[in-house]
C-alpha cells in the first residue's frame, strides 16, 4: 500500500507527493479517450506525470488483432471474458497491478518503491473483484471514476468508431 507523505501543521506538503492509483470503469462505447485525455491534464496542472495501464495490453488474443473496429473489441471482450472464467475474476487488475509494479521498478529501480508525483490510470476496469483488489492494494491512494454517457451517446459514439469498418 501507498503511504502518504508527511504533512506541515498547515497541512501543506512537507516531503514528496505520493503516487496515486486511478481506475475507470464505464460501459461500451463511452468516450474513455476524453476522460483521460483531461485528467492526465489535469494532473500536468499539479505536477504529476500519468502512464496509462490499458487492459487492451494485458489481455492477450489468440489470433491476430482484427482490423475493424467492432471486431477488435468483442474480440477483446471475449478474450477478457475467457481469461476470467480460467483464472478468476480479479485476474486483469493482478496483471494491471503487475504492470504498475513493473513501471515502478523502471521509474525507482524497485517494484517495491511508490514512484513520488506519477499516477497510474487503469482502462478499464470491468468487474466489482477488479475495484475490490485495487482498493485493497492501494488504499486511500487509488480513485476509481466512473463514466457516462446516455445510451443513445454511446451508440452514436460507436456508430462514428465504426464508420471506417463499413459498419454504417
Amino acid at each position: 500500500m501507498v503511504e502518504p507523505s508527511a504533512e506541515n501543521a498547515d497541512g501543506k506538503d512537507a516531503g514528496k507527493a505520493i503516487e496515486l492509483v486511478f481506475g475507470f470503469v464505464g460501459p461500451t462505447g463511452v468516450d474513455l479517450d476524453l476522460a483521460c485525455d483531461v485528467l492526465v491534464e489535469q494532473l500536468q496542472a499539479v505536477r504529476y506525470s500519468s502512464r496509462v495501464v490499458k487492459s487492451r495490453d494485458i489481455i492477450s488474443l489468440s489470433g491476430a488483432v482484427p482490423a475493424k473496429e467492432c471486431e477488435r473489441i468483442e474480440a477483446y471482450m471475449d478474450a477478457g471474458n475467457e481469461l476470467r472464467e480460467a483464472n478468476t475474476d480479479a485476474i486483469v487488475a493482478l496483471r494491471a497491478i503487475g504492470r504498475i509494479r513493473a513501471i515502478r521498478a523502471e521509474i525507482t529501480g524497485d517494484p517495491e518503491l511508490p514512484a513520488a508525483r506519477v499516477a497510474y490510470i487503469v482502462r478499464s476496469l470491468k468487474r466489482k473483484e477488479e475495484v475490490d483488489l485495487f482498493r485493497r492494494v492501494y488504499g486511500k491512494a487509488f480513485t476509481l471514476i466512473s463514466v457516462y454517457a446516455t445510451h443513445n451517446a454511446r451508440v452514436k459514439g460507436l456508430e462514428l468508431r465504426f464508420k471506417g469498418d463499413g459498419m454504417t
